[in-house]
C-alpha cells in the first residue's frame, strides 16, 4: 500500500515540474521576443539585425 502512496506523489510532482518547465519556456520566450534580445545571431537575423543580438538583464533575471 505504501508503493502506491509514493509513487503517486512522485507521479505527482513529476508532472508539476514538466509543466513549470514548459511554462517558463514560453514565458522566457515570449519575453525575449517582446525585448528583442536574441542569444543565436540566427534569431538575431531573422528578427532584425545583429543588433539584437545582445544580453537583456531582464530576461536573465526571469530566467534565473
Amino acid at each position: 500500500m505504501i508503493r502506491d502512496e509514493v509513487f503517486s506523489c512522485f507521479v505527482f510532482y513529476s508532472v508539476l515540474l514538466v509543466l513549470k518547465m514548459y511554462i517558463l519556456a514560453i514565458i522566457t520566450g515570449q519575453l525575449r521576443l517582446r525585448k528583442k534580445a536574441f542569444v543565436n545571431p540566427e534569431d538575431a537575423m531573422r528578427h532584425g539585425g545583429l543588433l539584437y543580438h545582445r544580453i537583456d538583464p531582464d530576461v536573465e533575471r526571469y530566467r534565473r
